[in-house]
């Protein structure tokens, strides 16, 4: 008998994707820069994650001025120091032993710019067609904007998703919504099954709940329409502020996503900044130790503190999989669909809380604190009582009389009936 009796949807809705620069990730062959065989190395690492999407950033080979998504010599071939075709399908095969799908991102401005609707057209479905026999399972469509008129952007969807199919994905980018009116999304939107928005850490809770309405309200309420697809902001790491609660701010973004209605998508920059997050007065592991032990993270002799938070993202993910009230984006009844998600912001506090529920299961709510203080909240008028759902060490039960939230942290809990 299984061991839960949830209503079914499409593979890449309400899953998790995992995003990855292959050169950022693990190098096989010690030549300083990550490849394709090093995510096929670390496959234990992301199977026990729990993820059910790879994505490939950036792969293809570019001009002298390297830029991953606009100085792309060919959408066709892949940067020889990160690997070649065979180890592509290789990774594609491995990925699908371990029940695992390979999506791509594909910057195609290049090959919009300078040629005519017919030519865009034939030269992507070939290259669609090329990469779906290597075993590429979806494909994010970058630079679409670039089609500005909306008969040929319509033209060119329909027959890339006839290429791709019903049981692959095909995703663009927020700014392809720009400019276009209702009517005229709703037909595009008919060959689109994701749409991939960004959620900045820098905001507050009202302006994060803001944006998230916004998004909410911009989409079709069905369960078989196009849905989101929720990324954390790229390049915090980079930035000479990379300090501790900008970290700290990764991790609480990232569990309050992935309590969201969509796909939400984990970038593995962020991944590897949730590990630097230190623990009471715990220092902060090197980056090679991560890599060498975090691909046995369900091992029970491991005991790094660093790695504390990750296992936190694993257990969210682990719930997520299990919980229609997280990972169904509508509740559909005979007349209408509606919305399963409340968000609200405190009004005392930098908080946020998005509560999700579905008919006859357990309701959920987080509570995250953007704010750099401890909080304690009163939210009795919300709610009663509930068990904490990541700290699986504590068994005891959460009253919201005096709830407590860290800084820069996010917690769930599963609410009584």
């Amino acid at each position: 008998m299984p061991k839960f009796c949830n209503p079914k949807t499409a593979w890449y809705r309400g899953s998790v994707f995992y995003e990855i620069d292959p050169a950022s990730f693990n190098d096989s062959n010690n030549d300083g820069i990550g490849d394709i065989s090093g995510i096929i190395y670390g496959i234990d690492y992301l199977a026990n994650l729990g993820i059910s999407g790879v994505r490939l950033n950036t792969i293809f080979p570019s001009g002298p001025h390297y830029d991953g998504d606009v100085n792309v010599l060919s959408i066709n071939t892949i940067r020889p120091e990160l690997g070649n075709l065979s180890t592509l399908h290789k990774l594609a095969n491995v990925l699908h032993a371990h029940n695992m799908s390979l999506l791509l991102d594909l910057p195609l401005q290049h090959v919009i710019a300078g040629r005519k609707d017919n030519e865009v057209l034939d030269v992507i479905s070939k290259s669609l067609h090329h990469w779906i026999d290597l075993g590429v399972n979806g494909f994010y469509l970058k630079g679409l904007e670039s089609l500005k008129n909306n008969e040929t952007l319509l033209m060119c969807l329909s027959s890339w998703k006839g290429v791709i199919g019903k049981d692959k994905v095909l995703i663009v980018g927020e700014s392809f919504l720009k400019d276009k009116s209702k009517s005229e999304l709703s037909v595009l939107l008919e060959h689109i099954d994701l749409v991939d928005f960004i959620l900045s850490i820098e905001n507050n809770s009202q302006k994060m709940k803001e944006r998230i309405e916004l998004i909410l309200n911009d989409m079709p309420i069905a369960d078989d329409r196009t849905w989101i697809h929720w990324s954390i902001g790229r390049n915090y790491m980079d930035t000479p502020d990379s300090s501790q609660p900008i970290v700290s701010k990764i991790f609480a973004a990232t569990i309050m996503q992935l309590i969201l209605p969509g796909t939400p998508n984990i970038m593995h920059e962020n991944a590897v900044a949730i590990t630097k997050i230190k623990i009471k007065n715990n220092s902060v592991q090197p980056i090679e130790l991560w890599a060498e032990r975090l691909y046995n993270i369900t091992d029970q002799e491991i005991n790094i503190r660093s790695l504390d938070k990750l296992i936190l993202v694993q257990r969210m993910i682990s719930l997520r999989e299990q919980s229609p009230s997280i990972y169904k984006n509508v509740v559909c009844k005979f007349t209408e669909n509606k919305s399963n998600t409340q968000i609200l912001a405190h009004s005392n506090a930098d908080v946020l809380i998005i509560v999700r529920y579905y008919p006859r299961k357990n309701s959920f709510v987080s509570i995250t604190n953007f704010g750099s203080t401890k909080v304690v909240l009163d939210l009795t008028s919300m709610f009663y009582s509930g068990n904490e759902m990541l700290n699986v060490e504590s068994n005891e039960k959460i009253y919201f009389k005096q709830f407590k939230v860290d800084a820069f942290n996010t917690i769930v809990v599963k609410l009584d009936k």
